[in-house]
């Protein structure tokens, strides 16, 4: 990366809370950008960064020890739904983004989800 082009930097900051045997019993997160300061509690997140020099994604996904079965259907369901819409914006590949909202909602519908309409 070449500093020179930079003109300013943002940063997201994203606490995990462990209880003694490590296992993660609360969630927060911050953004500069943020228009809400300070720290906003959640019970789940998903990093994703490509390494484009090893062709790869690395991750760090981390949940609440107390995040229900249902909540983590929920939240796997509306990750997918906007990795779609995302998908289709960076790409411009209308039929794979939706496809993957076809598989969203396939996988609401299998896992018993009440969306809103």
């Amino acid at each position: 990366m070449d500093n020179s082009t930079i003109h300013h930097s943002k940063e997201i900051r994203l606490g995990i809370h462990l209880d003694e045997q490590n296992i993660p019993i609360a969630l927060d997160w911050d953004a500069t950008d943020s228009p809400i300061k300070g720290a906003k509690p959640c019970k789940a997140f998903m990093l994703r960064t490509w390494d484009s020099q090893n062709q790869q994604t690395t991750h760090i996904d981390l949940w609440a020890k107390d995040l229900s079965v249902e909540e983590m259907n929920h939240f796997m369901f509306q990750t997918i739904a906007t990795l779609s819409d995302t998908y289709g914006r960076a790409t411009g590949n209308k039929d794979g983004a939706d496809e993957l909202r076809k598989f969203a909602f396939d996988f609401a519908q299998k896992n018993g989800i009440q969306l809103k309409r």
